[in-house]
């Protein structure tokens, strides 16, 4: 069994990884390792192009697990100096002593630049991960959409639910709704403010709406709690 990693040249593809199809294109390198199973397959419309390397042994498994990478496609990551050198080293020699040192250096070189690649992204999308978080925690009472977030930090509705889902186990609804409800129990505690009042202010569209879903997270309604605190 050996590993196999594979740039792709020109077109697209699609990869079936950890039970989901993912699309390779122009420009991605996807890396797919020994003992699981895998299944991918050209574009019939755009057939992709592609060069690849297939290596095994313990030392590409120490490699794999040092650098902490997994099976995945890596976007708009460009190795094709480092297949070239690879492919150059057949003709240098066909000596394995001398291929050998040759080749783990290049293939580690590669697997350093995935990981850079990982790390890099992972910055970015940390960064945009604690924006949209902040800015939920900001304009709580705002009326927010999905489709207003999505195109405001030019990201998709599926990773803003991936976001919230990832780090709080919420929908991005039920985020909104629990620091409404938060804001409300502080709200409730001062005898200033009416149910209207702090229903605006949190950003129900009413007093009924927030008296249905105060009741339904608290188990209270918010004239109960009030007298309870």
């Amino acid at each position: 069994m050996t590993f196999v990693l594979e740039y792709v040249l020109d077109g697209e593809g699609y990869i079936l990884i950890d039970n989901e199809f993912k699309k390779a294109e122009k420009g991605d390198v996807y890396l797919l390792s020994p003992n699981k199973e895998h299944l991918y397959y050209s574009s019939k419309e755009n057939p992709y192009k592609k060069i690849w390397v297939n290596f095994s042994g313990p030392l590409a498994h120490s490699l794999y697990k040092a650098f902490d990478l997994k099976d995945d496609i890596y976007k708009n990551l460009d190795l094709r100096d480092d297949f070239d050198d690879l492919f150059k080293l057949e003709a240098i020699s066909k000596n394995e002593d001398i291929i050998y040192p040759l080749s783990t250096k290049i293939i580690t070189g590669m697997f350093a630049k995935i990981k850079q690649h990982i790390d890099n992204f992972d910055q970015f999308d940390n960064s945009i991960e604690n924006q949209i978080i902040q800015y939920f925690i900001n304009n709580y009472n705002d009326d927010l959409r999905l489709d207003y977030i999505s195109e405001k930090f030019n990201i998709s509705k599926s990773k803003i639910i991936y976001i919230f889902k990832n780090k709080f186990n919420l929908t991005p609804h039920q985020f909104l709704i629990n620091k409404r409800i938060e804001k409300t129990k502080i709200l409730l505690q001062s005898p200033l403010y009416s149910i209207k009042d702090i229903a605006d202010m949190v950003g129900f569209n009413d007093s009924n709406n927030l008296i249905k879903t105060f009741k339904k997270t608290t188990g209270k309604t918010p004239e109960k709690y009030r007298k309870k605190n």
